[in-house]
C-alpha cells in the first residue's frame, strides 16, 4: 500500500482533500503499455475538515523505468472520479524489489521518499 493525497473542487470549502492509499494488485499490460492494476481508496474531505465521504477506483497510468536491479515505477499523476468529484493525485513513486538480482522477479511493493 501506498499513501496517496490529492485535492478536489468541494462544493461547500471551495478545495477539498483527498486522504487515502493506493492499495497495488499487480502489474498489467493495457492498450500495449504497463500499467499497475489496484485500487485508490481513501477519505474526501472540506477544507473545514468535514467528512464528504470515502470511494474507491481503479486502475491508474504508470510510467516505468530501470534502476540499478530495481524496477521504479511511479504512478501519476492521475485524476480519478471518486463520488462525482475529480479529484487530481500527483506522483506516487513506488519500488518494486526484485529478489536476489533477478529484476523479473517482483516481492513486495515499498513507497520511495518523494523528491
Amino acid at each position: 500500500m501506498v499513501p496517496a493525497t490529492g485535492s478536489f473542487a468541494s462544493p461547500r470549502t471551495g478545495l477539498g482533500v483527498f486522504n487515502g492509499i493506493f492499495r497495488i494488485a499487480g502489474l498489467v499490460s493495457r492498450g500495449g503499455s504497463l500499467a499497475l492494476d489496484g485500487v485508490f481508496w481513501g477519505s474526501l474531505l472540506d477544507a473545514d475538515g468535514t467528512h464528504v465521504g470515502a470511494a474507491a477506483a481503479t486502475r491508474p497510468p504508470v510510467r516505468v523505468s530501470t534502476v540499478d536491479d530495481n524496477l521504479e515505477l511511479v504512478v501519476g499523476p492521475v485524476e480519478i472520479d471518486l463520488l462525482g468529484f475529480r479529484v487530481a493525485i500527483g506522483e506516487l513513486p513506488v519500488e518494486l524489489p526484485a529478489e536476489t538480482g533477478d529484476p523479473t522477479v517482483v516481492t513486495s511493493c515499498v513507497p520511495l521518499a518523494a523528491p
